[in-house]
């Protein structure tokens, strides 16, 4: 992994790593980096990786860039005015790389990183979990991570629907639910697709549930409950008068497949809204005590 130049962020702070695909990016997944941090006292430190070929040196592929290089410090220095904007300090550098998603993470432990927020460009899903950057880093980081996919048409951020999690990291989906609708003072609803077969108690338990967790969240909300089997369905009907999905990659169907299953790519496909994914880091050790937690969660959830 070779810097073209390196800009550390100082000791102290909450950090977040933005790493970047291409040289274009969403204003949105802009405001939502700067959410958190501004919540967090943080900083941002945005990283563009340049995909190198073994078969190619880097002084080689440096004389071949040409163009794509003056756009990608534009679009850099372009991401640190934009988070200043904000009143959020940031950092930017390019590097080179020959294994992107393993020297994101690298380089998120090496800068002492909190969080890593990143643009989804790909699809969910078992097929392409080895070859798709975001979902790797998804499933092998031992940090926060919050995933951004951008559905166009969404201008404005007025609207923000909460699949309501379970689970111990709930709140964490739920703070950075808040730290978004504060920023650019949006309201949030929270919503629960409950098991149809779940009683009158199991019922007042989860909307009680659901007002706990909308006191975390330190905006205006509202909370919202529908009886069906069909989970992804009912959500993305809820997506309709939203401009963004929040969902918990912490909750009660992590576990389903080698990605994430069908819930959160359904949703994401079919979304009417933008989407954040957000995923709580853990240890392996952790992962196989939740599998089981989470599999005595759903009895009634």
């Amino acid at each position: 992994m070779d810097e073209i130049k390196n800009c550390p962020v100082d000791e102290g702070h909450y950090k977040i790593l933005l790493p970047l695909r291409g040289t274009k990016y969403s204003k949105h997944l802009i405001s939502i980096a700067c959410a958190i941090a501004k919540k967090r006292n943080g900083r941002i430190l945005a990283v563009k990786m340049m995909k190198l070929s073994p078969s190619v040196s880097f002084s080689s592929r440096m004389g071949m860039l040409g163009d794509e290089l003056r756009e990608t410090e534009e679009m850099l220095n372009q991401i640190v005015e934009d988070c200043r904007g904000f009143g959020v300090e940031a950092e930017a550098t390019l590097i080179s790389s020959y294994s992107p998603k393993k020297d994101i993470l690298e380089l998120a432990e090496k800068e002492g990183c909190n969080l890593i927020v990143l643009e989804w460009k790909g699809k969910l899903g078992r097929v392409k979990v080895l070859e798709n950057v975001e979902e790797w880093i998804m499933q092998h980081a031992s940090f926060d991570v919050v995933a951004f996919k951008n559905n166009k048409g969404i201008k404005e951020i007025n609207k923000v629907l909460v699949s309501t999690p379970i689970g111990p990291h709930a709140e964490f989906t739920v703070s950075i639910a808040g730290s978004i609708a504060e920023l650019v003072g949006a309201e949030i609803s929270f919503f629960r697709v409950i098991n149809p077969r779940a009683n009158k108690e199991e019922v007042k338990i989860i909307e009680g549930y659901q007002n706990k967790l909308a006191n975390v969240s330190g905006v205006s909300t509202d909370t919202g409950s529908r009886k069906s089997s069909k989970v992804a369905e009912e959500i993305v009907r809820e997506t309709e008068g939203h401009d963004l999905v929040v969902m918990s990659a912490s909750g009660d169907w992590v576990f389903k497949s080698i990605g994430f299953g069908s819930l959160p790519d359904e949703v994401i496909r079919k979304a009417k809204s933008s989407v954040i994914i957000v995923r709580k880091g853990i240890s392996k050790r952790e992962s196989w005590f939740r599998r089981i937690r989470y599999t005595i969660w759903k009895k009634i959830f």
